[in-house]
């Protein structure tokens, strides 16, 4: 799960201070990361794997926040396909389409050239970029929530499926739309700045969202045009099974059971599941799965049905649990370390210097590295002027 929200129109310092509040909030639905996308005469990115607050003291972010924007979009990430680094934070962007996702897909295959990405949300961006969003629509098989700003036609575009929720709300001179991925969170921030508004209403499901603001005329309404799209037909296996050990006693097939997670432990091709029948029996349950998993931690709930299993005539001494569909599933296969998790990070906010970057080290400390956003924090260039920089890396 992950949180997004966004504002159109005429964006001024009440607004900024709208989003400075989601971002703080929406760190409820996802902590991994912040995401900020900044649409002026230029579209402008800026991400992180780290909490808002350090986000939003970063001298990129308030030189984003301070141009005449007429798009903001915002993310906070939480973590379900691909490591936490500022690599797989949102936004992601291909060709002219910058955007953020919310969800996580069951079977990621379906977009094109899929084995080529770890983050399922990076995938999409990509596919709406390569064959547009009706294609694309098709095949986003699980749950998801899009918001991007697409360069080309300088359109700000949100779509969801039945799994994500979203909800707008117009300001009541009809000159900014707000919106984000839950109700109570939008209609706090827009009172809390003295926003006035309309009535916050939900996005309808696969109905795409596009809106157009004239940055040459942000006084000018916000326009907004509407379209359904043809949503993925798709559909997992009804069930995945995993088997119970031990046993101690069987239960009757299709008997409802609800597991609490007690520990997890991941290997190289699977992921088992230690759980605890939380129906008042208190059996222990070891379950497991080749190729998949849920996307679950220490201490959440699942609910399965028992069935039983059959070799030959013989029942197999093993309670199997299957789960239905609606839970969330991750590639159980122990990801490979990437070249952008071996990198260098910044000695001032710990987040991984991207290779196309520009660094400082300096010479009493050579490996002591400040990334691009952080030398320019007035703390850090206190401390460079007494030190003597050897290098710094990277296109000026």
């Amino acid at each position: 799960m992950c949180g997004q929200f966004l504002a159109v129109g005429d964006i001024n310092y009440v607004v900024d201070k709208f989003i400075s509040n989601m971002f703080i909030m929406d760190s409820l639905r996802g902590e991994d990361s912040c995401g900020l996308v900044a649409v002026s005469n230029e579209v402008n990115t800026f991400k992180r794997a780290m909490s808002p607050f350090d986000f939003m003291d970063m001298p990129q972010y308030n030189k984003l926040m301070n141009k005449n924007n007429s798009v903001i979009i915002g993310h906070n990430r939480k973590a379900t396909k691909g490591k936490v680094n500022s690599a797989n934070a949102h936004p992601f962007t291909h060709g002219k389409i910058v955007g953020v996702h919310n969800g996580t897909l069951t079977n990621q295959s379906l977009l094109p050239d899929s084995a080529n990405f770890h983050v399922d949300s990076e995938n999409i961006i990509y596919s709406i970029n390569k064959i547009g969003i009706e294609e694309t629509w098709k095949k986003v098989a699980g749950a998801a929530a899009l918001i991007w700003y697409n360069a080309e036609d300088a359109t700000l575009n949100v779509i969801r499926n039945k799994e994500r929720p979203f909800f707008f709300a117009t300001s009541s001179d009809n000159k900014v739309v707000f919106g984000a991925s839950e109700k109570h969170m939008l209609k706090c921030a827009l009172v809390r700045n003295g926003i006035n508004h309309g009535k916050v209403e939900a996005l309808p499901e696969d109905t795409l969202y596009t809106f157009k603001a004239d940055s040459l005329n942000l006084k000018k309404p916000v326009s907004l045009t509407i379209k359904k799209l043809e949503a993925c037909d798709y559909r997992p296996p009804a069930t995945t099974t995993y088997y119970g050990y031990p046993v101690g006693k069987t239960y009757a097939a299709g008997t409802k059971i609800d597991f609490q997670v007690l520990s997890i432990a991941e290997y190289k091709h699977y992921t088992n599941y230690i759980v605890e029948n939380n129906n008042g029996v208190g059996d222990q349950f070891e379950i497991n799965d080749y190729s998949r998993s849920l996307n679950m931690k220490v201490n959440d709930f699942a609910t399965g049905l028992t069935v039983y299993q059959y070799n030959g005539t013989r029942r197999i001494d093993a309670t199997t649990v299957k789960f239905d569909s609606e839970y969330e599933w991750a590639d159980t296969s122990i990801e490979e370390d990437k070249p952008a998790d071996k990198l260098k990070e910044c000695a001032w906010c710990a987040s991984p210097i991207q290779e196309e970057e520009k660094y400082v080290t300096i010479e009493r400390s050579p490996d002591v590295h400040i990334c691009e956003s952080c030398k320019y924090d007035p703390l850090v260039e206190e401390y460079l002027v007494e030190e003597n920089v050897i290098e710094v890396r990277g296109v000026e």
